[in-house]
């Protein structure tokens, strides 16, 4: 990485200048603050100067944060259960191909291990992106704070005022995401407690089928 880079890395932090690097690499282009900025103008965005935060704004941005984490536990969770759940399912179902008496419909199966497979890339893409919003907000806590910070253009020049817009944003965003990953959730366990229990009634009528085998020998 040559010198100018390197400076330019302590404005903006490394993420901003390795994405505008890798878009202009074909272009064999060292790029710098004037060239970022006018690439930026034309996406529509900014520069703004980070400013330090008063104690107040760090108290929200914190208390966010905390809920952000919490918030990725409980999508992880959800993930960890579903595949749980999904194994439960798996082994029933096997328990029942193997006996050989009771024909599993291929194509219910199918479809239910896809609507589960759906679900579990909405929860993964969830996940992925709370997780970047830690990490975005979580740099302000950093040793590391980048002097300059990419914002759209229709964003306020003051960085306290847009923290303060970025708190309140976030608020909403993770209500938002905890309201419809609860929704879907549950609407999620009806659907597995309804095919667990169809499951459960088949393995019932495995189990007296096998024993009207044993009681005719």
């Amino acid at each position: 990485m040559d010198e100018k880079s390197k400076d330019l890395q302590d404005v903006v932090g490394s993420e901003v200048v390795e994405k505008i690097s890798k878009e202009l690499a074909n272009q064999d282009k060292k790029i710098d603050l004037k060239d970022l900025t006018e690439i930026l103008q034309k996406e529509g965005k900014k520069l703004i100067e980070v400013k330090e935060l008063k104690q107040d704004m760090q108290n929200k941005l914190n208390y966010s944060l905390k809920e952000l984490v919490d918030l990725r536990k409980e999508i992880v969770d959800k993930i960890e259960n579903i595949a749980a759940q999904m194994e439960v399912v798996k082994k029933k179902i096997e328990t029942i191909k193997k006996s050989g008496k009771i024909k599993i419909n291929e194509e219910d199966e199918k479809k239910n291990e896809e609507g589960v497979k759906q679900y579990m890339f909405l929860l993964q893409n969830i996940l992925s992106e709370v997780t970047s919003q830690l990490q975005y907000f979580a740099t302000y806590f950093s040793d590391k704070k980048p002097e300059k910070i990419v914002v759209p253009k229709n964003e306020s020049d003051d960085f306290i005022q847009y923290m303060s817009g970025q708190v309140k944003s976030m608020s909403r965003y993770i209500k938002n995401v905890r309201k419809n990953l609860n929704i879907i959730f549950s609407r999620y366990q009806i659907s597995f407690k309804n095919e667990i229990s169809n499951l459960e009634h088949l393995q019932q009528y495995l189990k007296a089928l096998e024993l009207a085998d044993k009681q005719q020998k």
